[in-house]
Parts: C-alpha cells; structure tokens; sequence
C-alpha cells in the first residue's frame, strides 16, 4: 500500500470513529407534557382538601354511660363538647382530665369511633350521706361536698374515732339496702354499746348496728340480709336488733 493510500484509510477510519463518538454523546431533548403536570397537581390538591374536610369534622354523636348524679348533658359540658367542636382538636385524655377535676367524679374513660363518635364512661365518686353537723355530704373517698343529693341523713354528731370506720362500712352495703336507709342517728347504749348506731328505713322499721367489734362485728354484714329478714315477719313493722344478735322486736299498736 503506497503511503497516499494509507492516509487516505487513515483519514476515513478517523472521520468514522470520529461520527461514532459524536452520536455516543449526543443528548436527547425531554417535551414537558404539562396537562400530566396539571393533573398531578389537581390529584395532590383534592387529596390534601379531603384530608382536610376529615381531619376538621365536628363531633357529630356522643354517648354517656355510668352517671347517675350528674345529667348527660352535665357531663357533656363539664368535657367541653357541649358546642360539638371539631373532633380531632379535642383529644380523649384532655376531655378525661377537665371530667376528673370534678369532685364527684373517680375516673372517666372517653374513647372516640370513626373520629367523631364520643364515648364517655363514668365512674362516680359515690356519695354515702349528709352531715347534719357539718352541712356537708360525705362521698366514698371521704371527701366533702356541699351538693346535697338523695342519700341518708347523719342527724347528729358520730366521734371521730368511728367517723372512717363508719363510712367504709355503709359504702359496702348493698345497694337495695343502702337505698332503703332515710336516716342515721348516733345512739349509745351507754358503756354497754358504745358505738350503737340507730338507722331508721324508709320503709318504717329501725335497726340497730354497732361500731364496737367485741360487741358484734357482723352488724353490717347482717344488714345487707334485711330484706331477707323483713319478709320473714309479714310486713309489721318494729326495731330490728343487729348489734346483739339478730331479733327483731315489733313495735306496739
């Protein structure tokens, strides 16, 4: 091959790696289609505004259970929902805190369904009886209130030294019996029961009960059998003894 020539082929085998490089780098051109752009845009706009109308939903139903002094639209007001505001800006434990701040109330346990049905369950601070003396009403927990509601009446004054012992007694009492009891009287029998108390029931009988354990510490527990004990006298009515056994003395015509 004669020099010519073979620059010639030299020439022609640069021009082609030369093209050969030059397609390798050449760079594509993207088209932005934009009604794609637009559409995505409207998709994420409608998502974020659903998810804004459900996230601002107002408390539409509300159900109490557990209440038996305190209205449900009481309870209703004292969670701060009286107005049915937007459900999602008032949480379970801020509505469980503003009820519990309530004296009359122990616990209460609010869950909310599907965002914007409230539930609440409540747990009463149980009142036992009104204090003459101190013109207050005594609650479970031995706390005091000024409320008066439909409970017995302490119509004089019971030491201190029985003052506890007496509230964790009639809190244990059966309810049926316990709502049977109009009126509490200390009354003792001198140094033979000090610790006698009166009890007068609504349904005209009495019964005595004693606070002193070496005279009778059954008292109680047998006052939670009186409706057992009544029907065995046939409706008369008397003084049930509970303090010194268990007798039932009729009262005279």
């Amino acid at each position: 091959m004669s020099k010519k020539e073979k620059g010639t082929s030299n020439n022609q085998k640069y021009k082609t790696e030369k093209r050969v490089v030059y397609k390798t780098v050449k760079k594509k051109r993207f088209k932005i289609k934009f009604h794609m752009v637009i559409l995505a845009i409207l998709i994420l706009y409608l998502l974020g505004y659903s998810l804004y109308l459900y996230l601002n939903r107002p408390i539409s139903n509300i159900y109490v259970s557990g209440n038996n002094y305190y209205s449900d639209w009481q309870i209703i007001e004292m969670a701060g929902i009286d107005n049915y505001p937007i459900a999602i800006k008032n949480l379970s434990s801020k509505m469980e805190s503003k009820l519990e701040k309530d004296i009359l109330i122990k616990e209460a346990k609010v869950k909310k369904k599907d965002l914007t049905k409230v539930y609440i369950d409540i747990e009463e601070n149980r009142p036992l009886f009104y204090d003459e003396t101190k013109g207050k009403t005594i609650l479970e927990n031995k706390k005091e209130t000024s409320q008066k509601f439909n409970v017995p009446t302490l119509v004089n004054k019971l030491p201190k030294e029985f003052y506890n012992e007496f509230i964790d007694k009639i809190n244990n009492l059966d309810e049926d019996v316990f709502s049977k009891i109009s009126e509490i009287k200390f009354s003792p029998d001198g140094e033979q029961d000090e610790g006698r108390i009166l009890l007068t029931m609504n349904d005209g009988n009495y019964v005595y009960v004693t606070m002193i354990d070496e005279v009778d510490n059954n008292s109680f527990e047998l006052l939670n059998t009186y409706n057992d004990i009544i029907k065995k006298f046939n409706n008369k009515k008397g003084i049930l003894n509970l303090h010194y056994g268990n007798y039932f003395k009729f009262s005279e015509k």
